[in-house]
């Protein structure tokens, strides 16, 4: 009994670990469904991902954000040495900047 409780433990902390790092690699709740299943054999409903993520603590916010200060940004990350990245390094840079937004956002403007 101990030995498969230890099993479930390990399991659900491969999940934990699974999810929380295409989570923060920044993918869409549908994204991380179907890249638990390819990538690390985990079938999982989309209320299910989304259970597991309110227990550890994971949510996607809604944060509102200046476009304009998104664009003028974006020019100034472009006009620099990051001139030939594409739109998931300028996405990157946003975010240590703490500018948060999703991708497609920063795709559309780079």
């Amino acid at each position: 009994m101990l030995d498969t409780y230890n099993k479930m433990a390990a399991e659900d902390e491969e999940y934990e670990e699974a999810i929380e790092f295409l989570f923060y690699k920044g993918y869409e709740y549908e994204e991380i469904k179907e890249l638990l299943l390819r990538e690390y054999g985990i079938a999982m409903s989309l209320s299910s991902l989304k259970r597991r993520l309110k227990l550890i603590n994971f949510a996607r916010k809604n944060v509102a954000f200046d476009m304009q200060e998104v664009r003028q940004t974006i020019v100034e990350l472009l006009d620099g040495p990051k001139s030939s990245v594409g739109y998931r390094s300028i996405w990157h840079s946003l975010r240590l900047r703490g500018i948060i937004l999703p991708r497609s956002c920063a795709e559309s403007y780079a």
